[in-house]
């Protein structure tokens, strides 16, 4: 089993529970710090969710690629809900957005 966790240096970390070692390199592309994690599965792919400061991040880590919206304002909390969505809590509310074999829609 494996665990995501996020920090202050932008990066996402893929760390092995059972081992205690970190997974392939840390995930990169946040533009400030990232505030919220949450692993799950999307689509039947395993995916770890980021939030930072004004994007969210869905990291497919099978492939370790990223797809990113940007939302424009802070992520405080993030949930996977399969089969493709992905909630997420702003200062402006909790949004839904949906994940539909492509990029991100927001849905309020």
């Amino acid at each position: 089993m494996a665990v995501s966790v996020g920090g202050l240096d932008r990066t996402v970390r893929v760390w092995d529970l059972a081992t205690g070692s970190a997974i392939g390199e840390p995930l990169v592309g946040h533009d400030g710090g990232v505030l919220a994690v949450a692993v799950g599965e999307l689509e039947g792919r395993a995916v770890a969710v980021s939030g930072g400061e004004e994007t969210v991040r869905v990291w497919d880590l099978a492939h370790r690629r990223q797809h990113g919206i940007v939302l424009g304002s802070a992520i405080y909390s993030l949930a996977v809900l399969p089969p493709s969505v992905i909630a997420v809590g702003a200062p402006a509310g909790v949004m839904a957005l949906e994940l539909f074999g492509g990029p991100l829609r927001s849905s309020r």
